[in-house]
């Protein structure tokens, strides 16, 4: 997780409600309760980038609080807001999927609380919960496939 910009997370942070979470719904709490003892957390404040596009995608990450905005060539003339995530919500999950660098860049858009968890975390569960994992690929389904459409309709909108 990037450090910079991060604040005390021990004191500032408050239990993940994982089952809120668009990523683990469906979940036993029993194996939400796994989950979380393997997840890392911090505390940002606002601007702060949290994923830097091109650099290794080492873990995924789930907005406890707060939001942030997903950007393609940051810094760059061509830089674009692709969407914004907010509490509940998720990004990095393409870490789990392949191993490539970041597609885009992360940055928040006011304090916010971050969750991380790396791909051999999660392999710890589903080795011993293999179901109920397979409920996170679903949902990393479901969310792509929900991106992609609303991609799609941006792109229609601007070609006519």
């Amino acid at each position: 997780m990037a450090e910079t910009g991060q604040v005390d997370a021990q004191l500032a942070m408050g239990p993940l409600a994982l089952d809120q979470t668009e990523l683990f719904a469906g979940m036993r709490p029993e194996v939400l309760q796994k989950i979380a003892e393997r997840m890392a957390g911090g505390a940002y404040v606002e601007g702060i980038l949290v994923a830097k596009e091109g650099t290794p995608g080492d873990c995924l990450f789930v907005v406890g609080q707060g939001s942030v905005e997903i950007i393609k060539g940051l810094g760059t003339p061509e830089e674009k807001r692709l969407s914004t995530v907010g509490a509940g919500g998720f990004f990095g999950e393409m870490s789990l999927i392949e191993n490539r660098e970041r597609s885009a860049s992360v940055r928040t858009l006011e304090p916010s609380i971050i969750y991380a968890l790396k791909p051999e975390d999660l392999q710890g569960v589903a080795r011993e919960e293999p179901h109920q994992c397979r409920m996170i690929l679903v949902n990393i389904a479901r969310a792509l496939s929900r991106r992609l459409r609303e991609m799609d309709e941006v792109f229609a909108a601007r070609s006519y």
